[in-house]
Formats: structure tokens, sequence, C-alpha cells
């Protein structure tokens, strides 16, 4: 029989809630892209603040990113880092707004983040004269200037679109329920769905530990060669049986489960030049 570790009664113990009110911390950040015959590492570190909750519970995290970004385990070419972080900036301070459940809302400061670029691509547009640098700015613009361009980015995140998931909610006297969840996996095109089995691990929970494993297959109604091809919507005919790939999550999360520790995720995938996607998250400080 399952221990009850808040020693109350166990409804309340799979009944999760979002609370990291005065939560301030540094993730350190690894995405791992992997294809047949080479592999990208990508690491930085992010600080996420909790900065405020409104009378619906909804929840406001000031998220701001570190300078240094690795590649490989190396900073990339100056002239790229310096133009990249130049138009990634603007960016920072990032104020996301989740629901109760931890579910990802919108960007509340986007007006804040259009006055930034608004300056900083004068700047740059001073600064590089290079046509394709000018093109590089005027593609950005094209995100940063509209609202729902730029919420779509902000969702097509990978770091963003694992910790801002409806994981803190009820889970049943079963500890697990099935359900469907979106993820990033063909980059700025439409999110892939994913049909998932979501619990709470009972032997952690019985070691005085919140860990919710989050693990299904793709159930998307485009194909594999619309996936292929990264199509928002169905054109290419689909097999029935057609294996479109898989995740395996796992959120680690403080003892009174208020906050998010740590994410570990994994994305097998039959589409795409990334066959498998490995994402962590997990606190530095």
């Amino acid at each position: 029989m399952t221990k009850n570790p808040l020693k109350t009664d166990l409804l309340s113990a799979v009944d999760l809630r979002l609370n990291p009110m005065k939560f301030n911390g540094v993730y350190g950040c690894m995405i791992e892209f992997q294809s047949d015959n080479e592999a990208h590492l990508v690491r930085y570190k992010q600080r996420f603040e909790c900065i405020g909750k409104d009378r619906k519970d909804n929840l406001n995290f000031r998220i701001t990113r570190f300078e240094d970004i690795y590649i490989n385990d190396k900073k990339p070419s100056v002239f790229l880092h310096e133009l990249g972080h130049a138009v990634s900036s603007v960016l920072y301070p990032l104020d996301i707004e989740c629901n109760r459940m931890g579910d990802f809302r919108t960007v509340t400061n986007f007006k804040e983040i259009q006055k930034r670029w608004t300056d900083k691509k004068a700047s740059l547009l001073a600064q590089y004269k290079d046509e394709s640098v000018v093109n590089y700015i005027n593609k950005a613009s094209k995100t940063l200037e509209n609202e729902h361009r730029f919420l779509a980015k902000m969702k097509s995140d990978y770091f963003l679109a694992l910790y801002f998931k409806p994981i803190f909610l009820y889970y049943t006297a079963s500890f697990n329920f099935e359900t469907n969840l979106s993820f990033p996996v063909l980059g700025s095109a439409k999110p892939v769905n994913f049909t998932v089995n979501q619990r709470i691990d009972e032997k952690a929970l019985e070691r005085n530990a919140y860990k919710i494993h989050v693990s299904g297959t793709v159930n998307d109604e485009r194909s594999l060669a619309d996936l292929e091809q990264k199509l928002d919507y169905p054109n290419y005919p689909s097999e029935s049986e057609e294996d479109k790939g898989s995740c395996t999550i796992t959120y680690y999360l403080n003892n009174a489960a208020q906050f998010i520790a740590g994410i570990d995720g994994v994305f097998d995938l039959k589409f795409g030049t990334s066959k498998k996607v490995k994402v962590k998250m997990f606190l530095l400080e």
C-alpha cells in the first residue's frame, strides 16, 4: 500500500498544486539533437523567477538567459555569437503567464520586447550592411513585430514547451491518466500531438519525493511524409500503422510539489533530420 508522504489523506497527495511564490532558481539547460551520423549539443543557463499571481491563480514567471551559450562544448564563432546574441537578447527578461496547472498561456511583456527590438534593429542595421545579415535581421522582425508569430515562436522553444505543461493537477486514485500533449519537435512548424500516459511515480512518493512520468507516442493527423516536410496540416496520405515516434519525459518536483526541480526528456522520431532529441533542465542554485 502506498505510504502517505505528506501525512494527510492520499487524495491530497495526488492532487498537485503549483505554488512557487518567491521561487527564484537557475537551471542548467541542455538539448542534444542526434541524427544518423552526428550529434549537436547546445547548453546554457536560465533564471526562472515567480513574480506574482492574479485573482484567477494564473502565475507569472520572469525568465532571463545567461549570456554564455555553448555548442558541442564550444562557444560559437565570434560573429555568429555576436549577431545571434544581439537579436535574442531583446527577448529577456521574458515574462510568461501560466495557469494554475502550469500550462503556458501568454507572454505578458510583448510590448516591452517590441520596444527593445525596435531600438536594437535600428542599431544593427546601422552597424551591418551585408545583404545576408540584413536579411537575417528582417526575418527576425517578422517574428518580433507580430504578436501571433512571436507567441508561436516562444511555444516552439523546447525548454519553455516542456517547463510550461499541465502537470500540476489531480492524478486520480490510480495515480495516472491518459491525455494529449503537443511538443515542438518540428521547430517553428505546428507542434506535434502525442497521446501520453501521465502518472505519479508511486515508489518515489513512498520516499517522500515527487516524480511525474509522461510517456507516449505520436498521434498526429499528419502523415510521416507531412511531418518530414514540416507541414502544418495533412497533405499526403497516411498509412494506418505508421510509427511516427515516441516521447519519454520525467519531471522532478520539490517535496511539496510546488515547483519543478528538473526535467529529463527524450523524443525518438521517425521523421526529420534529428532522429532523437534529448532535453534536460536541472536546478543549479
